[in-house]
């Protein structure tokens, strides 16, 4: 599997990265934080027009400047990293917080420098920053504390305020990254229904997030939570996660906000 030079090239301008990183764990520090800064986590709750093929869900990241549902951002990820010259497989995350289908179970990134693999997520679930898998005990990310441990003898990851997600094998994929197989795989398919849209991005000491009406912002210790009047959220969509919806999906959204 090799990722063209034009996808990396174009990957790391969308992040306003100037140079080729190395594949060592300072560069995959920064990747990661960067995507989480950068790239929203956007699932429109249906109204979206779905990528569909791997080279769309690149096209929609590095070309029309998009988010995607969490899978789909670490899928896209994977391809960046590999083709960056580091060792990724697939793992399978299943949040144990959220009462939801909404991509439950979802692919994460197990990125393998020399001996030490490493937990990635740029999903905004989790830390932001990698962990290592092997390490059980707390590891700092900037606005969290984290650790690995093995619940009734499953790999788990928790954060300081309570568990996080369970991690495990991708389920029916080879150890390999597929990404084809990933794609089609019902085990790491976003769910897609009648839900609200939510998108999520990291700000600099927390996160803007729009769960249907509702706007949330996170600023340290601080918490705003405000409710959109209706036909807002496209608007709010455009200007403060940096992502312009289709025609159709503008309409579609309004008429959920209704």
């Amino acid at each position: 599997m090799n990722t063209p030079t034009t996808v990396v090239n174009d990957y790391l301008h969308r992040l306003a990265i100037d140079h080729v990183p190395l594949a060592d764990l300072s560069s995959l520090r920064t990747l990661h934080r960067t995507h989480l800064a950068t790239i929203p986590l956007e699932d429109l709750g249906g109204c979206e027009d779905a990528a569909g093929t791997l080279p769309g869900l690149l096209n929609r990241i590095t070309q029309q400047r998009r988010g995607a549902p969490a899978t789909q951002l670490n899928l896209a990820f994977a391809m960046l990293l590999v083709g960056l010259g580091f060792t990724v497989t697939p793992l399978t995350v299943t949040p144990n917080r959220l009462n939801s289908p909404r991509g439950i179970p979802r692919l994460a990134l197990a990125v393998h420098l020399e001996a030490d693999p490493y937990l990635v997520d740029v999903s905004g679930a989790g830390p932001d920053g990698p962990l290592l898998l092997q390490d059980k005990q707390g590891q700092a990310a900037s606005i969290d504390g984290f650790e690995i441990r093995m619940p009734d003898g499953a790999l788990g990851v928790r954060g300081s305020d309570g568990p996080r997600y369970r991690v495990a094998a991708a389920r029916g994929l080879m150890d390999a990254l597929e990404p084809d197989a990933l794609i089609r795989s019902k085990a790491v398919r976003p769910q897609i229904g009648e839900e609200a849209p939510v998108l999520s991005i990291r700000r600099q000491r927390g996160r803007t997030t729009l769960i249907g009406d509702h706007l949330i912002e996170t600023n340290g210790t601080a918490r705003t939570d405000v409710l959109l009047a209706p036909n807002q959220g496209a608007r709010v969509i455009r200007e403060r996660f940096g992502v312009v919806p289709s025609a159709r999906e503008e309409r579609c959204l309004c008429a959920r906000s209704r």
